[in-house]
Parts: structure tokens; C-alpha cells; sequence
């Protein structure tokens, strides 16, 4: 047997009158429940409207109760109960404030508009009576009749609530697609745009230009989430790198650098310098909420430099000095690059002009082929991997030690290099990058 529980709150009498555990037999003592109603009605003063309100869900109750009627039945009048309890609490003087429908489930909706419509075709009441007794609009009310008397109940059930795809958009898909083409195959500079990259203003500037369509910017980064574009922190190149050499290099140039390398059973490396002061530290710390850790630093700058080479199998020299690079130093460190392996070695740097100068050259010269010297396109030090490992040095070095001294630093180059030597797969990663993939392939 079901249990219902019905609850109204008496502020004149600041009291709670509670209908606890009914059982079928409890449910036809009509005293008990008149006793609430009338409590109700000498507060609200809405007699008329609770007492026809009350006999109605009395039947229903009873109906829903008896033998022959389904459980189902049985919490329907539950939801009846709960919904006549918040009507009276929001009822005053005839006066409530309007049920905002889209705070309510598809039930909730139903149930309200089943009520005014039996309200109005079964207890003959007015539609502003129905419409202020429920907290929604006449216009409505007379609207949920005429569904009823074309559909029935059926009638009166809600379909899909919102708006459906594409509805009410102010771009169409064809616009919407131009655009995305536009903005993924052209810079802003090239469709005469004042911006330096696709921002939600560039993208919403484009689209004014274009089709006349202004959008806020809030509804410009929806459709840019809509068409998959995320913000993204830009690579940074030089406007004077060619990316016609860019091109060759990838496609030409060193492809068949790697092909020879093989046949000759030549190791490549990615060679390239550095340089790492006491303040290099770019780590992230835990903290509580709102309370910024402090790293304490040296404020005097102190630096070391490091020139180092990576291969894509995992291997990693380096060498630490001070001052500026040299011609001199260069060939110490290739001298000590050819004598750690047993075949040759390709050297690809960049352009710096020290690793042009004549002495390298001739030095190279005299080597009988066991070094080789190739040099990436200018100013595109992305395509060069040894560049990924100094990031990761810059980031990492001091993360256990901050120094002081210059020795400490290269003590922390040393201790953080010797261990990247002993990881060959973290090496390994740094050729899984956008623009240096193209080095792994070739392993």
C-alpha cells in the first residue's frame, strides 16, 4: 500500500500541518484533510477556489487508490499532492508571481497545464482564474484548451524543448564554411585584416566584411568552439626565414643527407649552443589557492654556456664553457664528437658564422670524411632538435638547487645533462615535435 504525505506551511500561526503515513482507510476520514483546506482558505481567502480545487483531487485520490487501478496511478496522485501544496503556498490574495516553465521538467509542465484545463472544462472556471491560481498566462491557458479539444491529452504533451540545430543562426552552413576556409588557409595580414593572428575580433571583423554580420565576441568564440578552433600560444619565426628553403631542407636537402648517412653508416647529429644562468627556472609549484609561491633567486646574474648534439636514436653529447663561442671551441667539441663514435658523423647546426668560419672548414677538411658539416635553412632554429633539448635543460636545470656561482650553475648543467645521457627514449621525444618530425623519420 502506498503512503502519501502532504505538507503546508501556516505563517500566520507559524505552525507545519503534516499528513504522515496514510493508509487506504485513513484517506476517506474527509475531516482530516478539511481541516488543512480550511486552514488554507481562511489565510489565502481563496475558498472558492480550494474547496472545488480540494473535492476534485479528494475523487482523484480515491480513484487512484482503489483495487483495480495500477501503481503508476498511485504516484501520479503523489505528484498531484506535491503540485496542489506549492499552488497554495504560492497563491496570496489572488495574487502570484508567474511559474517560469523553463525551470520545470517536461512532468511538472504537463501537470500544470492538465490542471488549468480541467479547471476551466470541468470546474467552469475563467481562464484569468485558472491563469493567476496556477501563476502562468490566460493566453496560455486558452492555447493548452484549444490543444486539448484538438488532441486530447495527448495534445497537451511537450515536444522537444529548445532550439533545434542551426535554428535562429545568424551564419548560415555555407557562410560558416567560406569562413573556415579563410581563416585556415590565409593569415589576417593576407585578406587585409589590421590583426597579426585569427583572434574572435579578426574572425568577427572578417565575417562583418564579408556578409554584413556583426556578432558579439561571447557568440564569435562559441562558433569557434562550434567549428573545433582552439586559442593556441603561436610559434614564433622570423619574418625573414624563406620558406622556399624551408621547403627544399624538408622535402630535398635533407632526405638525401639521410640516405647517404645511412650508406655510409654515418651518425647524424642535431648540434646547436646555449646558454644558462642561476635564474633559470620556469617550473610550476603548488600552492594554496590565491597564495603565489615565491622562488628566491640571486639577483646578480650569473651565466655558463653549453654546446651539445642530439641524434634520433637517443644519444646526447655536450660540453661546457665560458665567454663566447669560438672557432677553436667548435673544433674542440667536433674533435671530441668524432673520437666518441666509431664511424663518421654528420654534424646539422645553424648559421652561426663561427661554424663557417675557415678554420672549421679547413680543419674539417683535413678529417679524411669522418666529419661532415650541413646547415638548416636561416632562421628557422625550430627545424633543429638539439634546440628542444636546451628547452628542456632551461626548464629543468635548476629545479632541485638554485645557484649562486657560476660553478654551481655548471655543476647543475653537468649533474642535469649526465642524466639526460642515461634517458635516450626522452630524447627520443624531442624529434616527435610539429617541425622536427620530419628528422625521425629517417632513423
Amino acid at each position: 500500500m502506498a503512503s502519501l504525505k502532504l505538507s503546508a506551511h501556516i505563517t500566520d500561526s507559524h505552525s507545519i500541518i503534516d499528513i504522515r503515513q496514510l493508509t487506504r482507510s485513513e484517506l476517506t476520514k474527509d475531516r482530516e484533510y478539511s481541516k488543512i483546506f480550511c486552514a488554507i482558505e481562511n489565510r489565502l481567502r481563496l475558498f472558492k477556489i480550494l474547496t472545488l480545487n480540494y473535492d476534485a483531487w479528494r475523487a482523484y485520490i480515491r480513484k487512484c487508490l482503489s483495487a483495480d487501478h495500477q501503481a503508476k496511478d498511485i504516484n501520479t496522485a503523489c505528484k498531484y499532492i506535491h503540485f496542489f501544496v506549492d499552488l497554495v503556498e504560492r497563491m496570496k490574495d489572488r495574487k502570484t508571481i508567474k511559474r517560469d516553465g523553463r525551470k520545470l521538467s517536461n512532468e511538472e509542465q504537463f501537470l500544470v497545464r492538465e490542471t488549468a484545463v480541467r479547471m476551466c472544462c470541468e470546474q467552469e472556471y475563467s481562464k484569468l482564474d485558472a491563469a493567476m491560481a496556477l501563476g502562468v498566462g490566460r493566453q496560455s491557458v486558452g492555447k493548452w484548451i484549444v490543444l486539448y479539444e484538438e488532441g486530447g491529452w495527448e495534445g497537451l504533451k511537450l515536444g522537444r524543448r529548445g532550439r533545434r540545430p542551426g535554428e535562429q543562426a545568424k551564419l548560415k552552413g555555407t557562410q560558416c564554411a567560406t569562413i573556415v576556409r579563410l581563416i585556415t588557409d590565409n593569415t589576417p595580414d593576407q585578406l587585409k585584416l589590421p590583426f597579426v593572428l585569427w583572434t574572435a575580433a579578426a574572425v568577427r571583423d572578417l565575417i562583418d566584411e564579408r556578409y554584413g554580420i556583426f556578432l558579439p565576441l561571447r557568440t564569435m568564440r562559441k562558433y569557434l568552439k562550434k567549428w573545433n578552433f582552439t586559442p593556441q600560444k603561436p610559434i614564433r619565426k622570423a619574418w625573414q626565414q624563406s620558406s622556399a628553403q624551408v621547403r627544399k631542407w624538408l622535402e630535398g636537402t635533407y632526405p638525401h643527407i639521410a640516405r647517404r648517412a645511412k650508406a655510409r653508416g654515418a651518425r647524424i647529429y642535431w648540434v646547436d649552443e646555449t646558454g644558462v644562468t642561476n635564474q633559470a627556472n620556469s617550473q610550476k609549484g603548488y600552492a594554496p589557492r590565491g597564495a603565489t609561491p615565491v622562488l628566491k633567486q640571486n639577483g646578480t646574474k650569473r651565466k655558463i654556456n653549453m654546446i651539445s648534439g642530439v641524434t634520433n636514436r637517443g644519444e646526447v653529447r655536450f660540453m661546457c664553457y665560458t665567454s663566447m663561442m669560438t672557432q677553436s671551441k667548435f673544433i674542440l667539441f667536433l674533435s671530441k664528437l668524432v673520437k666518441s663514435n666509431d664511424g663518421p658523423v654528420v654534424v646539422i647546426t645553424d648559421n652561426l658564422r663561427v661554424h663557417h668560419g675557415k678554420r672549421v672548414r679547413q680543419w674539417v677538411g683535413e678529417q679524411d670524411g669522418d666529419i661532415e658539416l650541413e646547415f638548416i635553412p636561416s632562421y628557422s632554429p625550430e627545424l633543429n632538435a638539439d634546440e628542444y633539448l636546451n628547452r628542456d635543460l632551461k626548464k629543468n636545470v635548476n629545479a632541485k638547487k638554485t645557484p649562486g656561482t657560476v660553478a654551481e650553475i655548471k655543476a647543475n648543467v653537468i649533474s642535469f645533462m649526465r642524466s639526460i645521457q642515461q634517458q635516450p627514449t626522452r630524447v627520443k621525444q624531442y624529434f616527435t615535435g610539429r617541425h622536427i618530425k620530419y628528422a625521425f623519420a629517417h632513423i
